[in-house]
């Protein structure tokens, strides 16, 4: 909407936002340049809540985007056809989950470019049900909960830096 505006500079943009399905987030598609610093500026009547209710100040949030040297490039091969079902990956830096993946391919490959240098680790979770979520099982119903595997080692991405990763999970 022309409610929210994007500053940069001595630049003003008009902003392109899409709501997620989980209606807390929303995800801004503009381009933004490396090494700026942003404003982005939500004036009053900006956003709606789902009970009808909008923003009665402006709100101003600042953030910074990184230089391209400044970030990381991982390539993430995988074979998970020894598991025989669908599973879900996640990428963990620290206790921060950071990015999750429905793998429907038991053998591929993920591009990750643009990643910020940090410590990373991988969990697969066996998603047997396919509900596209860890499944606890049920001890009533005698249904184990869904198998989580882990990369066997914490994997360190540098900043300008390309790294690749395979792993071939044997149960």
């Amino acid at each position: 909407t022309s409610l929210i505006v994007l500053e940069y500079g001595d630049k003003t943009e008009q902003v392109i936002l899409k709501q997620t399905n989980n209606l807390t987030r929303m995800v801004l598609y503009n381009k933004l340049k490396s090494s700026q610093q942003y404003e982005l500026s939500i004036l009053p009547g900006g956003i709606q809540s789902v009970f009808g209710d909008t923003n009665k100040d402006t709100l101003h949030f600042h953030f910074n985007t990184a230089a391209p040297d400044a970030l990381s490039d991982l390539i993430f091969k995988y074979d998970f056809s020894k598991i025989k079902s669908n599973g879900i990956l996640e990428f963990w830096s620290g206790k921060t989950r950071k990015a999750v993946y429905y793998i429907d391919n038991p053998v591929g490959q993920l591009n990750l470019p643009g990643l910020t240098p940090s410590k990373y680790k991988f969990k697969f979770i066996a998603d047997i049900d396919n509900n596209k979520r860890w499944s606890p099982g049920d001890y009533w119903m005698k249904m184990q909960p869904e198998k989580v595997y882990w990369y066997k080692e914490e994997v360190t991405v540098r900043a300008n830096w390309e790294m690749e990763i395979e792993w071939n999970l044997i149960p």
